[in-house]
């Protein structure tokens, strides 16, 4: 049995800290960058999910005009109604979400890059994490923890994208 476990754990974590992953400054993805809590493959699935943001960002990614009855008073007759397309970034976004996600990874998801790396969320985040998620109530053991979950969620969103 010891050989087993021996097995399962003989490729050590080892953090990266490589200045190719540049994330904006004051960002829970740059501390856990600058700290080395994240090893290169969670880092390449960081800045895909940030380039997808960046690529359904635009005109294409979302629509957001409103919808209603339109009654056509032309002469050309009834045209068809116009529809919305989306891009290829915001639909691997999309099933990354609805799809590939728990509803707790799908929260941490949301905080990590939308409330956090967008919308510049201020707090303690990772110990508010592991606080939240975890339940441990001393700060080291929450940061710890807050780590331990944004890790996983970075080796499931790796996996999605075919980085591992």
């Amino acid at each position: 049995m010891a050989a087993v476990n021996l097995a399962l754990y003989s490729d050590q974590f080892v953090g990266c800290r490589d200045k190719q992953f540049d994330f904006a400054r004051g960002t829970l993805l740059a501390k856990l960058h600058s700290i080395g809590k994240l090893d290169e493959v969670q880092l390449r699935a960081a800045h895909r999910v940030l380039a997808d943001f960046e690529r359904a960002s635009g005109a294409s990614g979302g629509v957001t005009m409103m919808w209603r009855d339109k009654i056509d008073a032309s002469s050309a007759g009834s045209r068809s109604p116009r529809r919305a397309w989306t891009n290829t970034a915001h639909d691997r976004l999309t099933a990354l979400v609805d799809g590939e996600l728990t509803a707790r990874e799908r929260q941490l998801f949301v905080d990590v890059f939308v409330n956090d790396y967008f919308k510049r969320w201020s707090g303690e985040r990772l110990a508010e994490m592991g606080f939240l998620l975890s339940g441990y109530a001393g700060k080291d053991q929450a940061t710890s923890a807050g780590v331990s979950r944004v890790q996983a969620l970075f080796d499931r969103v790796a996996r999605y994208y075919g980085e591992v």
